[in-house]
């Protein structure tokens, strides 16, 4: 049998220091036992009068003299009173004291610890904390644009300490952002931590992650894994956008499907800052609010690339960083022109990275997307061993895969892709790139933009501002990754300044500007994919078009796969490039861009397949080998993906693709049309 009194002092201990209702139990229990022996002891003729009849006053005498010993009965013997007394002073002006004073003390070091928790409802979660947070705040607060939303309960999670996180975000907010947002101290892996947050009873969650944690991306999933179990209850799904670090994981979850587990309870929205800001700059144009906005010029010029130009953009990338490459996958996935011809490459987009370790980069660029390097045309340049002219668009130091005598896919005749990637291995402070660099924005027939994305903020501002004279005068702009702080970029580009030397000069990149509510794709995404069930659905779909029906839109998006989200965000990402092909702006009339779409209908749809077909590549998918190829249009009923292989038929040029299955063109002359329904959806 356990002996009771074992290490009693540890067991108190222990029992004493767990919370501010174990000390009030332990008080009440000590002021117990005092009383009844009190009570006992006034049986005693020692200690109490005999006179007294019954027990009932002696009761209320102990009590009172206890709190108050003035107050004593004059039945009560003097040793008796003095004993009350004393314990009296112990129990209350000691032990009542200290404990009530403990218990505050221990509530507000609790708060400031992090470790408090409410029971809220209809809040938003944030798991996790780094400097992008402030800008997430501020954009869940803003959702609504004519209106601050102060109510919104925001609870922020992260295993830092919690007064580093409360004085970070602090430092990066404005005081109405802060109101109704809690920092709590925990860790998005543990499930007792997660269950505090009330998950199964708020509106949305952000897994954005530690900026201390190695492995971030692997901790965030892990996270999801506990959200989707905390959700087994919960009577819809939760939205739940999850940060993914780095652009390799990240793409994987475009285009993967979630466990099933997962999908029962959750829409899983994952996302990369990186990407983010690759669109703030390359679709949506435009960053930040108010005096301090800054807006980005469109790849091609505001006037758009026409079917007669005889121009190509060409991004010069310097730095093969996580940023760098998002915005070179970005400019793949968006940067798609009516003047493409594929016989000329000097209409092909002209992808360029300029980078110190490009090989090693290189490689493992290209081993992330294979199928992209086994069709589009390449060509990899060591600067320091190069003599001759680095800048040029023809000769035997480019690679066309597709073209080569051992290539699976020669059957699908010759390169058909509208894009080409360069890179060049060397430092830009070196001779040799700076005339590269020098003969790229002197080339008439090129619109250069020239983005420097090294990962150190001064690398970056420095190799900026000591690029050729040339550069800045000619470049079409020249933008600078800032992670921390633009105030140097916008310092000397100045417009109020006469010396007009950096006015093509942009910052971008800033973390704390990461998030944005008006961001283009998202929406127009779910409309796009509205449009296509609404052209293969049924008739109440069309009716459900007709009327707006935004809850049915919604519906139907949260049933698509991954990839097929995806891909209608892609096509959204294009509206406004498509737009100024045709020589319109947004703020045109609806009529004007009917007329003009109609009047380009051909180029737009050639167009479309050339983007499709970039994001197929980009995304995994192969063109079908040449077995693969004659097996399927030997098939009487045609199924086009081959899911196992990640393979795609209609992954082949316009012209091959007209031939052998021109149905296939009547889909991207839909998603074009779409572009018109959306507009007046939004109009």
């Amino acid at each position: 049998m356990t002996n009771p009194f074992k290490n009693l002092p540890l067991r108190f201990d222990r029992s004493f220091s767990k919370g501010w209702l174990n000390q009030v139990l332990w008080l009440i229990g000590i002021m117990a036992v005092v009383y009844v022996i009190l009570v006992g002891l006034s049986f005693a003729r020692a200690f109490y009068a005999p006179g007294v009849e019954g027990s009932k006053g002696r009761w209320y005498d102990i009590v009172f003299v206890l709190i108050d010993p003035v107050t004593g009965s004059d039945s009560m013997s003097s040793p008796f009173i003095l004993l009350c007394t004393v314990l009296g002073l112990v129990i209350f002006s000691g032990m009542l004291i200290s404990v009530i004073s403990n218990v505050l003390e221990r509530r507000v070091e609790s708060f400031k610890k992090g470790e408090t928790t409410y029971r809220v409802s209809d809040h938003v979660v944030i798991i996790g904390y780094d400097d992008s947070v402030p800008s997430l705040v501020k954009t869940l607060r803003t959702k609504n644009k004519s209106e601050r939303d102060e109510d919104l309960f925001i609870l922020i999670q992260s295993g830092q300490t919690t007064e580093d996180v409360r004085n970070r975000l602090h430092l990066s907010s404005e005081n109405w952002m802060e109101k109704n947002t809690l920092v709590v101290q925990g860790q998005g892996n543990s499930r007792e931590d997660l269950e505090k947050l009330h998950v199964g009873k708020c509106k949305e969650v952000w897994i954005i992650g530690d900026d201390t944690l190695e492995a971030h991306d692997s901790a965030n999933m892990d996270c999801l894994s506990l959200i989707s179990e905390l959700c087994e209850s919960r009577s819809g799904k939760l939205d739940c956008h999850v940060c993914f670090e780095y652009p390799t994981v990240y793409s994987v979850f475009q285009f993967s499907e979630l466990q099933e587990a997962f999908k029962k309870h959750l829409h899983f929205h994952p996302f990369n800052l990186y990407e983010n800001w690759a669109k703030k700059v390359l679709v949506e144009g435009k960053s930040g609010e108010g005096a301090g906005e800054i807006k980005y010029k469109p790849l091609e010029g505001d006037g758009g690339l026409q079917k007669d130009s005889k121009k190509h953009v060409h991004m010069i990338i310097v730095g093969m960083s996580r940023m760098g490459t998002a915005l070179a996958v970005e400019v793949a996935q968006t940067a798609h022109y009516f003047n493409f011809r594929e016989d000329d490459d000097a209409t092909r987009t002209h992808i360029t990275f300029i980078d110190c370790h490009a090989r090693e980069n290189m490689e493992l660029f290209m081993s992330r997307l294979p199928n992209v390097f086994d069709m589009m045309r390449w060509r990899y340049v060591n600067a320091r061993e190069e003599k001759g002219t680095l800048y040029t668009l023809t000769g035997n130091t480019w690679n066309n895969p597709v073209e080569q005598a051992d290539s699976p896919y020669r059957h699908l005749g010759p390169n058909f892709t509208d894009l080409q990637w360069e890179f060049i291995d060397g430092r830009v402070e070196s001779s040799a790139v700076r005339r590269y660099l020098t003969q790229a924005v002197n080339d008439d027939s090129a619109i250069t933009t020239i983005a420097v994305c090294l990962s150190v903020t001064q690398q970056s501002t420095q190799a900026a501002l000591y690029l050729p004279d040339v550069v800045h005068r000619k470049a079409h702009q020249v933008l600078v990754y800032q992670k921390v702080s633009d105030a140097i970029i916008r310092s000397v580009n100045n417009p109020e300044d006469k010396c007009t030397k950096y006015d093509t000069m942009l910052p971008f990149g800033i973390v704390n500007d990461s998030y944005s509510n008006d961001q283009i794709g998202d929406e127009e995404g779910i409309w796009i994919n509205a449009f296509y069930t609404k052209e293969y659905g049924s008739e109440d779909d069309r009716k459900r078009w007709k009327d707006k029906d935004e809850k049915w839109a919604k519906e139907i998006w949260d049933k698509a796969k991954v990839s097929d989200k995806w891909s209608s965000i892609h096509s959204a990402n294009m509206i406004h490039t498509k737009i100024r092909a045709v020589g319109c702006r947004l703020g045109d009339g609806m009529s004007d861009i009917r007329a003009a779409i109609e009047a380009n209908m051909t180029e737009l749809v050639l167009t479309e397949h050339n983007r499709w077909v970039a994001e197929q590549l980009l995304a995994g998918f192969r063109p079908f080998f040449a077995d693969e190829w004659d097996e399927y249009h030997r098939q009487t009923e045609k199924k086009p993906k081959k899911k196992a292989e990640r393979a795609h038929a209609n992954i082949c040029s316009n012209a091959l693709l007209k031939q052998e299955e021109p149905e296939s063109h009547k889909k991207d002359e839909q998603v074009t049309l779409a572009i018109l329904e959306i507009l007046e959806k939004q109009s």
